[in-house]
C-alpha cells in the first residue's frame, strides 16, 4: 500500500510524518490509535538537571545557564534540591532507630 503524508488524518500525524518519516507516523497510529499524547516541548529536564548537579563547580553557574538555556536562579536551585537531598541520605535511621551521620561529600 503506498500511503502518502497527505493520507495521514490530521495535521498533528501529518507533522510526525513529516518530522519523523512515514514509516514512523504509520507505526505511531499502529501502536497508540485512539491515545492522545502530549510531547513535552521541554522534555529533557531530568538529564539537564542532571548534567548541572554533575558540572555543577561552583564558581560556573553563568556558563551552565548559557549551555543549558536556563537562568542561575534554575541553576541554584537545582543544585539546592540535590544537596538536600544528599542529606537526607546521608541522615538514615540506624537498627536501634538513632540517627548516624555519614561523611558523604556534597
Amino acid at each position: 500500500m503506498d500511503i502518502t503524508i497527505d493520507d495521514m488524518p490530521n495535521e498533528d500525524m501529518r507533522l510526525v510524518a513529516e518530522t519523523c518519516g512515514l514509516p514512523v507516523a504509520v507505526r505511531l497510529m499502529k501502536a497508540c490509535g485512539g491515545a492522545e499524547l502530549y510531547i513535552p516541548r521541554f522534555g529533557f529536564k531530568r538529564l539537564i538537571d542532571r548534567k548541572i548537579v554533575e558540572e555543577f563547580n561552583g564558581c560556573n553557574a553563568s556558563r551552565l545557564c548559557s549551555r543549558y538555556k536556563v537562568s542561575k536562579r534554575y541553576v541554584y536551585n537545582i543544585i539546592r534540591e540535590h544537596r538536600r537531598a544528599q542529606k537526607l541520605v546521608a541522615r538514615r535511621p540506624t537498627n536501634s532507630g538513632f540517627f548516624m551521620e555519614c561523611s558523604i561529600p556534597v
